[in-house]
């Protein structure tokens, strides 16, 4: 029991290294090609999945992600990343058959030191010595046996670091070689995308659904069932039993409650398999207890809002994302963030100004970091104007700038991007400069943190005895904006009908977008 739980240590102490490394890369500064918008829109609403703690579906979403785009390796190391995380929650959970086979398949993805030494731990515990060759060959011609290709690739390749040898040498060129011609065979048609989006409501309208009895215990239940295309569904099967017949039936009932589900896309006409863990953890998930009414509302704005933006209609679409956000039980705040990050980019990618464009890509960004296309655009139209986006002092300016007009977001934004770049420092960067720079823009974050609640409070004093004081609205406005949209709308169209011509007022009412819309659907 011990040696697991050390393993269990440092198995999160890698994958969150390699999260780090990932997320620094940006805005594509290494050889790799640009990948197209869907994969890296994709990719994000992998990251929300694995947010909510739904790993399988976020697992799912990467190999599709893969299979579709093989040249996009961000896509693989971060499919690696989540495989070395279910790997980690199998073996808390005594299942370390389990996690050698998603152990296995991340290193296929993304051959790295720290997911080695992750396997070599495992293969030790389980009394197969990881260094002895044999073994290795054992492991994969088990492998091939039970059909598992890329596991077998990853034994073959440790055994030839071990000692190289010309005939397993062929051997794995000859996996290598049949294993590289099955992402042609089995690429999703680009038509898979609208599916890609029903399979998430499918999700969210599952997890809606579900209001277990309050329990200190944790439990999971398996179910399977297929949606037909009419969106009527088969009976659901238990595939695993949380061990209760009485929390088994509450999945039941949460899927009878969720269908019947819309119709298929034009075009799908085959049945959708669906296999689902629904998830309990103990009094963690007081949330699931939250307003049936009010979630079941957030689902139908949620739904109403991929709607409207299929059609083009992102302002509309913002508007209903940002109301079903008000209303959803936490755990699904992450999800929508996601579609309002996309919302947000393609709203930016529509307007003249370029100045608005700007504040709703760093808008995006403050929700989600890690929104390669917003950090790209927003280099792009920084580089217009003459700001040189990779240059640390100049997005250093930027976020003092911002932080001096008390425009908290927006800093954060560029302070953090400004890490980013220090992290990455030319060659010709004096470590002096560099080091005094990164403890400047961590101060500057650690002051915004405490300080914003401090501004806040000192605003809001100030309104009770100068209510209309446009200094004052418009400072309230932008501090609780990450935080309270609404109240910031309502701010800024009390300062609009102080001085309806005031130019400051109306571009950052016009940034907000939609506040009329949201307003009426509350």
């Amino acid at each position: 029991m011990k040696v697991r739980e050390v393993r269990g240590k440092a198995f999160s102490k890698i994958a969150m290294a390699f999260l780090g490394i990932l997320m620094s890369g940006g805005t594509y500064v290494c050889a790799e090609p640009k990948p197209p918008s869907e994969a890296i829109l994709l990719n994000n609403k992998a990251f929300a999945l694995e947010k909510t703690g739904k790993t399988s579906e976020a697992i799912d979403v990467m190999r599709e992600i893969v299979r579709r785009f093989p040249q996009y390796t961000t896509g693989r190391m971060n499919l690696a990343i989540f495989l070395n995380n279910k790997a980690l929650q199998c073996t808390r959970q005594g299942r370390s058959d389990e996690a050698l086979h998603f152990l296995e398949e991340s290193l296929f993805y993304s051959d790295n030191q720290a997911s080695r030494d992750n396997l070599n731990s495992l293969l030790n515990w389980m009394k197969i010595d990881p260094t002895d060759r044999d073994k290795r060959l054992k492991l994969s011609k088990e492998c091939i046996e039970r059909g598992d290709r890329k596991a077998a690739i990853v034994h073959l390749r440790a055994a030839q670091a071990i000692k190289s040898d010309a005939r397993t040498s062929a051997d794995l060129k000859k996996l290598e070689a049949e294993e590289a011609k099955v992402p042609n065979m089995k690429a999703a048609p680009q038509s898979s995308s609208p599916m890609t989006a029903y399979r998430e409501e499918v999700m969210l309208r599952l997890n809606a659904s579900y209001f277990p009895v309050p329990s200190r215990e944790s439990f999971r239940t398996e179910i399977s069932f297929r949606i037909n295309p009419d969106g009527s569904h088969t009976n659901p099967v238990v595939k695993k039993s949380s061990g209760l017949k009485a929390r088994d039936d509450e999945v039941l009932r949460a899927i009878s409650m969720a269908g019947p589900f819309r119709p298929f896309p034009a075009g799908e006409k085959e049945p959708l398999p669906v296999e689902y863990s629904f998830d309990y953890e103990g009094n963690r998930d007081k949330d699931k207890q939250s307003n049936k009414d009010a979630n079941r509302k957030a689902i139908d704005l949620f739904i109403e809002a991929q709607k409207l933006s299929r059609e083009g209609k992102q302002q509309e679409a913002l508007a209903k994302f940002r109301a079903a956000r008000e209303c959803a039980v936490s755990r699904f705040v992450p999800l929508i963030d996601a579609h309002i990050v996309d919302t947000l980019v393609a709203r930016a990618s529509k307007k003249s100004d370029p100045g608005i464009s700007e504040a709703l890509l760093r808008e995006a960004l403050l929700l989600e970091p890690r929104m390669e296309l917003a950090s790209a655009r927003l280099d792009q139209l920084l580089r217009a104007r003459g700001v040189a986006p990779t240059d640390f002092r100049a997005r250093m300016k930027l976020a003092e700038e911002f932080d001096h007009r008390r425009e908290f977001g927006p800093a954060r934004v560029e302070y953090n991007r400004t890490l980013e770049l220090l992290d990455r420092p030319g060659p010709n960067q004096d470590p002096l400069t560099v080091n005094s720079l990164r403890g400047r823009v961590g101060e500057a974050l650690d002051r915004l943190e405490k300080g914003q609640t401090r501004e806040e409070d000192k605003w809001r004093r100030f309104l009770t005895t100068n209510p209309n004081s446009l200094e004052a609205l418009l400072a309230l406005a932008r501090i609780v904006e990450s935080h309270n949209r609404n109240e910031a709308i309502e701010l800024l169209s009390r300062a609009e009908k102080l001085q309806p011509g005031n130019q400051t007022v109306k571009k950052e009412l016009e940034r907000l977008q939609g506040s009329r819309l949201e307003a009426n659907d509350k």
